[in-house]
């Protein structure tokens, strides 16, 4: 199994019954009437955002057949509410469309089980897998995809987390709008390290990476390294905090329990200072009250 190719095309009504005439694999579920309700609100109040439809292309002579004993060389993998509601609203989307080519049955089921979008019967990084092959997230694992669309949902959304949005909308929404270049240097400079592998942190860096690219590159690098900081500089604070801190119910005797919302409060408050040129002459306050806001550099 392996993905052949993705391109982004526009989806009118034609194309939307062709799709749906490939809604025919022997696991999938029946279209739930709430999804659909769901999904048609988000398309009413122009908050949807398109998902990506994966296509299981049958290659090497394999060729699948249905319960009905039909032939088919092209099975639709996810997005059937989508698609659904599109149907029925007659409307036209652009889309990505992924083809993945398979030439067995048990490489069909695969593909499906990566696709498949049960929430509740699956994990986040099952989930986030199928887009660890393509685009922004190619070779950054699962794990990196699952967090850093979270966390660039957390930055769209001022630093408040919606936590009632499907996680597969997240990782769509972060795959075709996200700043590729930010989510790159996110992985690059704070992945690796321990102390800013964590959402509310690569929430702030990346959206300090979006606003302000060559600062916010200096001031994380310091703070992921640790060189040559004295100790009232703001990013050696900051550092401290993170090494000494773990995030709710995460293991850690004898460290400092804070919440995501009083990390990203501490991040905010040590890149404002250095921002501003001020020192820090003991660790920032982890309060979610009054300074809340980020402060970018004038001639940005």
């Amino acid at each position: 199994m392996k993905m052949s190719s993705l391109e982004v095309v526009e989806v009118d009504p034609v194309q939307v019954d062709h799709f749906l005439t490939m809604n025919i694999y022997e696991d999938q579920r029946f279209c739930k009437d709430a999804r659909l309700v769901f999904i048609n609100d988000l398309m009413e109040s122009k908050d949807f955002h398109t998902n990506i439809v994966a296509i299981a292309r049958c290659v090497g002579g394999f060729v699948y057949i249905a319960k009905d004993q039909s032939s088919h060389s092209h099975v639709l993998m996810n997005s059937q509410h989508t698609l659904t509601v599109m149907r029925n609203r007659k409307c036209t989307l652009t889309m990505p469309i992924m083809y993945v080519d398979v030439s067995s049955k048990e490489e069909l089921a695969k593909c499906f089980a990566s696709f498949d979008n049960s929430a509740s019967s699956r994990s986040a990084l099952e989930i986030a897998k199928p887009y660890t092959s393509i685009g922004i997230f190619a070779g950054k694992g699962a794990k990196f995809a699952s967090t850093m669309s979270s966390s660039v949902e957390l930055a769209g959304n001022d630093f408040k987390k919606n936590s009632n949005r499907p996680r597969s909308v997240k990782l769509d929404e972060c795959f075709s709008t996200a700043d590729a270049d930010a989510v790159n240097k996110c992985y690059e400079i704070g992945w690796s390290q321990k102390h800013l592998r964590r959402m509310s942190v690569l929430a702030v860096m990346y959206k300090t990476l979006v606003e302000s690219s060559a600062k916010a590159v200096e001031f994380w690098t310091a703070v992921a390294e640790g060189e040559l900081l004295h100790a009232n500089d703001p990013r050696f604070r900051l550092r401290d905090l993170l090494n000494s801190s773990r995030v709710g119910d995460t293991p850690g005797k004898g460290l400092l329990k804070v919440s995501m919302s009083e990390l990203t409060a501490v991040c905010i408050r040590s890149w404002n200072a250095w921002i501003e040129g001020r020192e820090m002459k003991r660790a920032p306050s982890t309060s979610t009250k009054g300074e809340t806001e980020l402060v970018f550099p004038e001639d940005d």
